[in-house]
């Protein structure tokens, strides 16, 4: 039986591209996979979540992100730069509201939730995002990662959540940047029910990748098949634990 503790579902739409050096890519097996894969699966449920849209990808790959019109949409930057903080304070302004823009324009909304690149921010990104009224960055949510606990130390956390972030990839694929080994959904699942136990509101962050059973060796994705079995019993499983929803359903009932 469901009970009042709740889930932010969200993912951050990165692509193939972010791990190759090429800027131009005709297919990108992350998205063209595992965007349908996940909205197939929300769709069935009747589900909401949040998807963090990249610009470019939306530029390059309209038909796929044309699966999140019924969802809805974060700004993730225009082109997920690393180290977004390493920027002139130009061009992170740039990178913010080109993608905002482009937005705009393809999903007829106007977005109103950030999430930084590799958590990548500070206080002039939260300057901008004030000033385009922007109610959220989930980027200064706790993160709970295997085998270290991260916080963004920064003092102007208004936009801030008191929430528990869970970057579910790093329980799915190893060496994806967040831990160095796959610890699985037997300590997924444990984590989870341990902040359950404390009544925290828990964001739950996936990538397309994690529903793509892949073995790519050119970007390192050797031998994981089964990326997307993984990834649907884990949303299998806690759909019928919790209240799912996405960062704009929890806003609206605050």
């Amino acid at each position: 039986m469901k009970n009042n503790r709740r889930v932010i579902l969200s993912f951050d739409v990165d692509g193939e591209r972010a791990f190759s050096s090429f800027d131009k890519m005709e297919k990108d097996i992350f998205l063209d996979d595992g965007v349908p894969a996940i909205t197939g699966f929300l769709k069935k449920n009747g589900l909401d979540a949040t998807f963090f849209a990249v610009g470019k990808n939306i530029q390059d790959f309209p038909r796929t992100h044309e699966l999140l019109k019924d969802f809805e949409i974060g700004n993730h930057t225009f082109s997920h730069p690393r180290y977004l903080t390493k920027k002139s304070y130009k061009e992170k302004e740039a990178e913010i509201k080109k993608n905002h823009e482009i937005i705009e324009k393809f999903f007829g909304v106007s977005p109103t939730m950030f999430r930084a690149p590799d958590y990548s921010i500070d206080g002039d990104i939260l300057d901008i995002l004030r000033d385009m009224d922007y109610i959220g960055d989930s980027s200064l949510i706790r993160v709970l990662l295997p085998f270290r606990y991260f916080t963004n130390y920064i003092k102007q956390r208004k936009l801030a959540l008191q929430e528990m972030e869970i970057p579910m990839t790093s329980f799915v694929i190893p060496f994806n940047g967040t831990s160095v080994i796959s610890l699985g959904m037997t300590y997924a699942k444990t984590i989870f029910n341990i902040l359950l136990m404390f009544n925290r509101t828990i964001v739950l962050n996936f990538h397309p990748r994690d529903f793509v059973n892949i073995d790519i060796k050119d970007i390192g994705f050797m031998n994981r098949d089964k990326a997307l079995d993984t990834s649907m019993e884990f949303l299998d499983y806690i759909k019928g634990k919790c209240e799912i929803q996405s960062f704009r359903q929890y806003y609206s009932n605050k």
